[in-house]
């Protein structure tokens, strides 16, 4: 430590710099793929396709596209599936705002997701890199 100010601050992603709202991401899924919450719900992750996704299967975001399409018929424009798979992110504000306040110092994330839908991690959408 330098006086009062850590040099290095590590968090973990799931349940400190995010919560995971896993209701709300099948709500939104669901409208976005025009399923049922349930029915969204069996398909992604009953069948285990997001712990497939947690765990790196995947090659890259369009495989898991990819995936999705096929297992759900979606359609639509990547952009609104991205969205909706990273809904159920959600920001700690004390844990962004200390971010905040570490300004030049270096940070780290632990988490065992290797890849989002977009092809990068879902915190990526919230912008975090605007906290330095």
């Amino acid at each position: 430590m330098d006086g009062d100010r850590a040099q290095v601050l590590l968090f973990d992603l799931g349940g400190v710099l995010f919560s995971f709202d896993h209701g709300h991401r099948l709500t939104v899924l669901g409208e976005c793929l025009g399923l049922p919450p349930g029915r969204v719900d069996e398909l992604l992750r009953q069948s285990g396709f997001s712990a497939d996704c947690d765990a790196g299967r995947y090659r890259d975001a369009a495989a898991i596209r990819a995936q999705i399409r096929r297992i759900t018929g979606y359609g639509g424009p990547d952009q609104h599936l991205d969205a909706a798979w990273c809904s159920a992110f959600r920001p700690d504000p004390d844990v962004i705002g200390l971010l905040g306040r570490h300004r030049g110092g270096r940070r780290g994330v632990f988490t065992v997701c290797r890849i989002s839908s977009s092809g990068r991690s879902c915190p990526d959408r919230f912008r975090l890199d605007q906290c330095a």
